[in-house]
């Protein structure tokens, strides 16, 4: 509840002409900088080859890499301009963000392997997490510059984003025991969701040139996301995960 309650000022803001001047419309498009943080993700991964089923691919123990991945996203959005240049925004977008992690040990059973366990060889590499999402931001802020034609937005909110979607793949090489330096591995795995919702505390800066401007903002994942990944064994991630998110771009704002 207390996250919907978030969302209903800016939305208020935005159906009340006498606090508003004038409505803005916007179309944005960003380069996503994205990772995630918290005891449960990692920078050194290991990836599991196909066990007993030889037609299994192979996954990452614990897909929540720490390091940045590049992805993409665009969005909508209405903002109201009041006095004295206060702003309350609604935006949709959405989003392709990846994570990575660097690949150290693979796991692997061998053809008429009867052993309790795996085998385990060092492995190079790097796997990747992809996160589709819708984002839903509803910001206060103040602009700055007045009517000029330099202008400078600067606002914070919520940010609720609605996860659509998980997929990780990564390559690389392994060997050094049974196998020679230098074999070749490869991961693919569609990851079904247990947790759609990641609730966000975001803040967004916007400068304009006339209809032309530049953004950028930072999302920060206040929502746990350990379970999200249906499949992903619990024994394999050790603590909780938060997304975190940079996106920089372009804007333009429409007649």
């Amino acid at each position: 509840m207390k996250h919907l309650l978030l969302f209903l000022l800016p939305a208020a803001l935005l159906t009340a002409p006498a606090l508003a001047q004038h409505t803005e419309f916007s179309g944005r498009a960003a380069l996503g900088l994205s990772c995630f943080a918290g005891a449960g993700t990692t920078a050194d991964a290991t990836v599991q080859g196909a066990f007993l089923d030889a037609g299994t691919t192979g996954y990452t123990t614990s897909p929540y890499g720490r390091l940045l991945g590049a992805g993409f996203g665009a969005g909508l959005r209405a903002q109201h301009v009041g006095r004295r240049g206060r702003l309350a925004a609604l935006e949709i977008g959405y989003d392709q963000s990846y994570s990575r992690a660097q690949v150290r040990l693979y796991d692997f059973t061998p053809a008429n392997y009867v052993g309790p366990f795996p085998l385990t060889e060092a492995a190079t590499g790097t796997s990747r997490l992809r996160m589709q999402a819708v984002p839903v931001f509803a910001g206060l802020g103040q602009r700055f510059g007045g009517e000029g034609a330099l202008q400078f937005d600067a606002m914070v909110g919520p940010e609720w984003a609605f996860l659509l979607a998980a997929h990780e793949a990564g390559q690389g090489t392994h060997g050094g025991g049974i196998n020679p330096v230098g074999t070749a591995w490869q991961s693919a795995a569609s990851h079904p969701l247990a947790e759609r919702h990641d609730w966000r505390l975001r803040a967004d800066l916007t400068a304009w040139y006339h209809r032309l401007g530049l953004t950028a903002n930072y999302a920060l994942g206040l929502t746990n996301l350990r379970d999200a990944l249906a499949d992903v064994p619990a024994y394999y991630i050790a603590g909780p995960v938060h997304s975190r998110t940079l996106r920089l771009g372009a804007v333009y704002r429409l007649p």
